[in-house]
Parts: structure tokens; C-alpha cells; sequence
């Protein structure tokens, strides 16, 4: 992967490996994530990408797309500790699978450039029929997270761990903010998006030089606010276990153990949490699936996952609601074991492998590797699988102990069933 700096806060990541057949080229935006900005900002790449001024309605929009061998528009919203990331990119097949010879990606980035750089106004103003086209994918998307209980939970759960910090802030912002936008806000957004954010474009395909110089072309006049260096902040533990219990008319119970990990948040750390996650509750072989499905059979499901941009691990499981208090006694046991060391070297061995075998399948994935790019630029390393896969060997069973340690109960939180008691 290499790294340049086009202009002030500006990076251009890009990674070529001729095994692909497509390649991806990203803009992504980060911005401190806030309350007051979260809606107006989460809008923005849904409303760039609806029509623009040079193809005036989506039908058009469209016809361009299949014109450019069915390349397609990537548009998120992602949360990163305290930062919000935009993104808008394009997926377009190589130049080599071109039948014309024409210049495939030189005419995608303009593409591009163009839903960036050129939106579709009248007298100055976003239309009002596309604000709303935007508006209802944003609400699609918040009720999508409620309507899967188990995303719900553990967004609820986030909420109440992170209840004192900005964390705790939805990606997409909230639903009453959502509907006050106004053009006025929404035309301010898109003006601050370029002047406030540290802008990260990533490109995994051939041809890199072209990219990056139409890349230093589409910013060779942004002049972007200074921008405080990215660091990842760590939420303090609360004095006592928060506690939480709301029910809903499901069929199953959703239980979510939030832990925070008292540890500085490191590169090297992150990885030994990685591989203790597996061991607690992201394998097969793992504590919790063999322990509390396999032998107790106390939930349907079980799983957890760590997030090293808030160095927190996030159990989840479905269950009865009689057996609550038996599967958090038992969550808590399992992790004691770990921090006693109580795991065989077999068990230790299969989730580094696993671990390995996840790095070098990302490699194989073009949106992995987008991903992974952004990841490690907001991280501040540039680190290849092979390297990471070294360190992840040299990580000793001590080093688990010693961050399994720095692990507490932070928040429970309890969707209960209406009609499972």
C-alpha cells in the first residue's frame, strides 16, 4: 500500500494487484463525529448520488453507468470511534477487459468528480423531491437497525455504555433531526463537508499514477480547515455496572454484555484483543459457544466482537429471558477463565490461525481492502497482511492474560421478549 499526500489534508492510499478484474476508487470524508452535525452530514453522499449537474435525473445517471460496462456508485455512512466517515466511490472493471481501448478509468473518476464536485442545484438550492428521496434512505436504514432485534440491542447498549461521551452518537444521526433538515442546513452541509474534513481517497486497481494525478486535480484548489491529528479516545468505565431492561413484543429475548478494555489503545494491543475475542466468543471453539450454547444450552446464538477503534467487546446473544441471569454469570466466568490463562495451547494456536486466515483473505476482496485501508489511515499505520500476520505470531499466551485483565463489565443491556417469561 502506498501512501501520498495530495494537499492539505488530503491522502491518497492506493494498492495495485493485477489479480483483480475490478477496481474501486473511494472518497472518503472523516469528520468529528457530533450531534449537532451527525443528520445533516449522514444525508450527503445519498443526496450527491441521486443526480448531479451534468446528468440531471437518475435515469440519466444510470445510462452513464451501464455506458461505463456496468460500473457502479459505493455510497456509506460509517462510524470510526469519534469520527463520522462519508464515502462515495466508483466500481468499474479494469482497463484491460475494455473491448474499445478507450480510457475506462480516467472516464470513471471524472465520473466521480463530477457527483463530488457538481450538484445538481436550482437557483442554488438542493431540490426539494430529491432532499426527500434522501430523507426516506436515511429512515430506511435506521429502521432496517430496528427492525433486526439483535442490531437494535446492541446499538441500544453502545448507547448506554457511551451514555457521557459522543460516541453513543447513531452514524446516521436521529430520526426528529433527520426530518427538521431544511436546504439551508443541507446546502451548508455539503460546503463543510470539504472545508472540515480530512479527506482519505483509497484506489485498488491498475493505473495508479493516472488516479492520483486526476485525484490532485479534482483538490488542487481545497483549502480545508486545520485538522486536529486523529487520535482514538477511551470512554471511562462507570462506578457500577449499568443495567438496563426494556421488552418488546418478540419471540426471543436479546441479551448484549458491553465490556470496555482498560488499556491505551495501540496498533500492537488491538491485536492481542483480536485474538482474544476469538478465544472468548468469535470461533466455533471458542468459551462462550461451546460453554454456554454447546454444554448449557442457554441461548440459541452467541457471539462477540471487538472494536479497537473503541476498544470495546460486545457480547450477544438470543435467548429465553428466564435464563438471563445464568448466561451473564456464565459470560463472566468464561472470560475469568481466560484471565487465568485457562485455555489450552490448541485453543490458542486455532485463533491466531484464524486470525491469519482472515488477513490473507482480505486480500482476495477488493471492498476488504478498502476497508482495511481506511481502517489503518485513520490507525496511522500502513502495515501489509504479511506483516500483521507476523506479529500476530508473535503474540504469547502471557500477552492474552495480561490484556484479558484490563477487561470489565461496563453495561447489560435486556430486550425482553413480551410473551417469554
Amino acid at each position: 500500500m502506498l501512501r501520498e499526500r495530495l494537499s492539505n489534508n488530503i491522502y491518497f492510499y492506493s494498492h495495485k494487484d493485477d489479480k483483480f478484474k475490478n477496481n474501486i476508487l473511494t472518497v472518503n470524508f472523516v469528520l468529528p463525529l457530533s450531534i449537532e452535525n451527525a443528520s445533516k452530514y449522514a444525508i450527503m453522499p445519498y443526496l450527491l448520488t441521486i443526480c448531479n449537474e451534468d446528468y440531471g435525473d437518475i435515469v440519466k445517471l444510470n445510462k452513464r453507468f451501464g455506458e461505463l460496462y456496468g460500473a457502479n456508485l459505493l455510497v456509506d455512512v460509517k462510524k470510526m470511534g469519534n469520527f463520522q466517515i462519508l464515502s462515495i466511490g466508483i466500481n468499474f472493471i479494469d482497463v484491460k477487459y475494455a473491448l474499445d481501448n478507450k480510457n475506462i478509468t480516467l472516464d470513471c473518476c471524472h465520473l466521480l468528480f463530477s457527483i463530488l464536485k457538481r450538484p445538481y442545484l436550482v437557483e442554488g438550492m438542493f431540490e426539494e423531491k430529491n432532499i426527500k428521496i434522501a430523507k426516506k434512505i436515511l429512515f430506511d436504514k435506521i429502521d432496517n437497525r430496528f427492525n433486526n432485534k439483535m442490531n437494535y440491542a446492541i446499538d441500544k447498549c453502545r448507547e448506554y455504555m457511551f451514555s457521557d461521551d459522543i460516541q453513543k452518537i447513531s452514524k446516521y444521526g436521529y430520526r426528529k433531526d433527520i426530518i427538521k433538515l431544511n436546504n439551508h442546513d443541507i446546502k451548508e452541509a455539503y460546503y463543510e463537508i470539504f472545508s472540515r474534513s480530512r479527506i482519505q481517497v483509497v484506489y485498488i486497481g491498475s493505473e495508479e499514477e493516472e488516479v492520483k494525478e486526476a485525484c490532485k486535480s479534482l483538490f488542487e484548489n481545497y483549502k480545508a480547515l486545520p485538522f486536529a491529528k486523529l487520535k482514538l479516545s477511551e470512554s471511562n468505565l462507570k462506578n457500577e455496572v449499568c443495567d438496563i431492561e426494556e421488552t418488546m413484543d418478540i419471540s426471543q429475548s436479546k441479551l448484549v454484555l458491553g465490556f470496555k478494555c482498560q488499556s491505551e489503545i495501540s496498533p500492537r494491543i488491538s491485536r492481542e484483543f483480536i485474538v482474544l475475542n476469538i478465544l472468548f466468543g468469535a470461533a466455533p471453539f471458542s468459551k462462550l459457544f461451546i460453554n454456554i450454547r454447546e454444554k448449557m444450552g442457554l441461548c440459541y446464538n452467541c457471539s462477540s466482537r471487538y472494536d479497537k477503534f473503541s476498544n470495546t467487546i460486545m457480547v450477544s446473544m438470543g435467548i429465553d429471558s428466564i435464563n438471563k441471569e445464568k448466561a451473564i454469570k456464565e459470560t463472566l466466568k468464561q472470560l475469568e477463565e481466560i484471565k487465568l490463562g485457562n485455555f489450552t495451547d490448541e485453543e490458542f494456536e486455532n485463533a491466531k490461525l484464524i486470525v491469519k486466515n482472515l488477513l490473507l483473505k482480505s486480500r482476495d476482496d477488493v471492498f476488504e481492502i478498502n476497508d482495511k485501508c481506511l481502517s489503518q489511515c485513520l490507525l496511522g499505520i500502513c502495515k501489509s497482511a504479511r506483516a500483521e500476520i507476523k506479529s500476530v505470531w508473535l503474540i504469547s499466551k502471557e500477552d492474552i492474560v495480561k490484556v484479558a485483565n484490563t477487561i470489565k463489565l461496563d453495561t447489560v443491556y435486556f430486550l425482553k421478549g413480551g410473551n417469554n417469561d
